[in-house]
């Protein structure tokens, strides 16, 4: 059996689900006879023309591609080129719709090149039988049409019923392990026999709206978008299953083509959906009118792989199987991932304008369709991104919501997270908080900005953590919007994609505890349900934790006791669940014990272990009540020791509100009561800041500089000889302070 490539057959399969994404609407062949054109063949090597006559289909030898984009004007008013783009690679040709002098076509393009090869007097929607070498057209209200892409005859007609008003039907989809082809009506499958030229067997779907739709389909819906994964005989379908403006919701269901039973459903995929079948897998992506999406692939059946949270954006994708890569064009990235997974390896820049619209895994090649071009560039150009050098920046005048302070080998290392400065669509996310995390590495005198390797992110991050090692391992995780997780190891110079494992891209919290870089231990918390991950390969693999927990906090001797506490989360939903209650772990998160109540504190913003806990067992806890807490036992019992402070809400979660400035003998700690009065909009920041000198039991709060607001603290990694607190200030200023006695 030939092989011939999947590779953009059902690339944008999706995308005809609206009429802004078809073209033009299918039209009845004037004729039953394709119109026969003169040919114009032109060698890339030379600009001499030569017209052939009509029979003549000499496929031009392939080039060697270039590093850059390649691209030829095509002969003739050739305009209005549609995609998708069906690839068949032994053949060296690619199909796809056009308008040649004036009329709609199903054109033939050489796959080295782009040129024409042949135009046919019909067109409409069009699958690709490359074993038998067949076009199925669906003309619409015509019918389907088989036509040979040898001879360019006219195998069969066959006649559909007519397509109802509520929209075009999916295009065909073509089986080629038994020579037939799927077409669809409304909500009938039928099946094709390109042979004998006639249907031979039909399958009505009884997919209904989903309960509470607005839908005006009181019968069975129509099918909107086809994929077939010809190798398990399975056929996906997908329904446009809830309606109640402004809110719509696409669902999959999918059968098995010998039986026609149903196998599975994926119901409440928010707003559109997108998929691909290749190789065995279906990818697929959903997103909602709010900004946030899912991706998932499914194999025979089964779901192989689900994540949401990603960001929104307008996304098709392509397989590169000789790198087994699956490519996801958004705007002007491509995000690459594993197509066995669909982890993300990278994001880097389009190597081509225009749209993603093909692949040949014969001669290497991506197809980008832009402004009635097809511009050609081979699969090696899409290489992973190099570091760069940390851009020169002027932090933002806005709220400074994180600082760590960290040793170097030449001193210490600052980060700053600093609250996003403006509503740049194109880094946007629903839900997601996001910032600029800059550097410096001079005490704060100049920031950079650290971008290597983040095409698709703007240098925007939403929580970051960095490593307790970091003089030797320069290690940072940070989480993008949309985006999941990224690691440097380099001090920001270079980022790439660490959130394999991870079922949500949005990022709420990352911890790096203690020892982390001898036991490569962390921690990561992910919207929107607060799900909690263990990483044991220092944050590129992700696993969940069997805890429910709204905080999790690591003792500061994690790399030696292991301990964590937890505060247990109870939902509506469960009202026999435990309520206010603490969990500890001595093993790293692996199992888990009750520890202790919070009693009058009820919920937990701020969670924290003293220095020494396993010795001490003290422990901090900030409620949402406005008091801070202190226990003696663990967290078995708690006693306030600060009244009158704010609730606190930090959107970041980047980092500590309590910070521990002394070994045990001076029982040094410093607190952040940062708020803001809800009673403005957007909410005016509040804070002070408190010391406590007798660990914790009696504080007193600082003095700042009457413009300072307090949002962020850190403290000097040599704060026993040198005596400085960092303060982060709400008009973006970092304000040193002298706190030493």
């Amino acid at each position: 059996m030939r092989k011939v490539s999947v590779c953009g057959v059902l690339l944008l399969l999706a995308c005809l689900l609206c009429s802004g994404c078809r073209g033009p609407a299918p039209t009845p062949a004037a004729t039953a006879t394709p119109t026969q054109v003169a040919l114009v063949l032109q060698s890339s090597a030379t600009s001499t023309q030569t017209v052939l006559p009509s029979a003549t289909l000499t496929v031009p030898a392939i080039p060697s591609p270039t590093a850059q984009p390649s691209s030829t004007p095509l002969p003739g008013d050739l305009t209005e080129l549609v995609p998708p783009v069906l690839v068949d690679s032994e053949r060296g040709r690619l199909y796809l719709r056009g308008t040649l002098d004036g009329a709609p076509q199903i054109l033939a393009l050489a796959a080295s090149d782009g040129h024409l090869l042949a135009a046919y007097g019909i067109t409409g929607t069009v699958a690709l039988d490359g074993e038998h070498g067949w076009l199925y057209v669906d003309q619409g209200q015509a019918g389907l049409a088989v036509l040979d892409v040898e001879t360019r005859e006219q195998r069969a007609q066959i006649d559909l019923p007519a397509h109802e008003p509520w929209g075009d039907p999916p295009p065909p989809l073509a089986d080629e392990s038994s020579g037939r082809a799927l077409a669809f009506r409304g909500d009938t499958v039928y099946w094709v026999d390109g042979l004998q030229g006639k249907i031979t067997d039909s399958f009505a779907t009884e997919v209904r709206p989903a309960p509470g739709s607005c839908s005006t389909y009181t019968g069975t819906l129509p099918i909107q978008a086809a994929a077939l994964d010809s190798m398990s005989h399975i056929l996906y379908l997908e329904y446009l299953t809830y309606v109640c403006s402004p809110w719509w919701s696409h669902s999959v269901v999918w059968y098995d083509l010998i039986t026609w039973q149903e196998l599975g459903r994926r119901g409440g995929a928010g707003g559109s959906a997108r998929f691909l079948a290749a190789d065995g897998f279906l990818y697929g992506s959903s997103w909602n009118r709010m900004g946030s999406g899912a991706r998932w692939a499914m194999r025979e059946g089964q779901a192989v792989a689900d994540s949401s949270e990603w960001r929104n954006g307008y996304a098709v994708f392509g397989v590169d199987p000789k790198r087994q890569r699956l490519y996801e064009h958004a705007g002007q990235v491509l995000r690459v991932m594993d197509a066995q997974s669909m982890a993300l390896q990278m994001v880097v820049p389009a190597p081509a304008e225009g749209l993603l619209v093909g692949c040949d895994p014969l001669t290497d090649q991506l197809y980008f369709l832009h402004e009635g071009r097809l511009l050609r560039v081979p699969g090696e150009a899409v290489q992973a991104p190099q570091a760069q050098l940390l851009t020169a920046m002027t932090p933002p005048t806005t709220t400074v919501r994180s600082l760590i302070v960290a040793p170097n080998l030449e001193g210490a290392t600052w980060f700053g997270l600093w609250e996003n400065e403006a509503q740049d669509m194109q880094c946007w996310a629903f839900n997601h908080s996001r910032g600029r995390l800059l550097v410096s590495t001079d005490a704060g005198r100049t920031w950079r900005l650290p971008v290597g390797g983040l095409a698709d992110n703007c240098g925007y991050v939403s929580t970051f953590a960095v490593s307790p090692d970091y003089a030797q391992d320069q290690t940072i995780l940070a989480g993008l919007p949309g985006l999941g997780i990224w690691c440097s190891t380099d001090g920001g110079r270079l980022w790439q994609p660490s959130s394999r494992g991870l079922t949500s891209m949005g990022v709420k919290q990352i911890i790096l505890p203690a020892g982390f870089a001898q036991h490569r231990t962390a921690f990561a918390q992910t919207l929107p349900f607060d799900e909690w991950y263990r990483s044991t390969d220092g944050g590129h693999t992700w696993a969940p934790l069997q805890v429910k927990s709204k905080l999790i906090v690591p003792s500061l001797e994690f790399g030696t006791d292991g301990t964590l506490l937890g505060m247990y989360i109870t939902y509506e939903d469960d009202p026999n669940a435990p309520q206010n209650e603490l969990l500890v772990s001595t093993d790293r998160g692996s199992t888990w014990r009750h520890a202790g109540e919070l009693g009058a504190a009820r919920s937990a913003e701020v969670l924290s272990l003293a220095p020494q806990f396993a010795k001490w067992q003290v422990a901090f806890l900030h409620a949402e009540n406005g008091v801070l807490y202190r226990s003696e036992n663990g967290g078995a019992h708690w006693t306030p020791v600060l009244s009158g402070t704010a609730p606190v809400g930090d959107a970041y979660h980047a980092g500590p509100r309590l910070l521990y400035a002394g070994m045990e003998a001076r029982r040094v700690l410093f607190f952040l009561d940062s708020s803001g009065d809800f009673a403005e909009y957007p909410p005016r920041p509040l804070g002070t800041v408190y010391r406590s000198d007798d660990g914790g039991q009696t504080w007193q709060s600082i003095d700042l500089p009457s413009s300072v607001v307090p949002t962020a603290l850190a403290l000097s990694p040599d704060f026993e000889r040198d005596g400085l607190l960092y303060v982060g200030a709400a008009d973006g200023r970092v304000v040193t302070l002298q706190q030493g006695e």
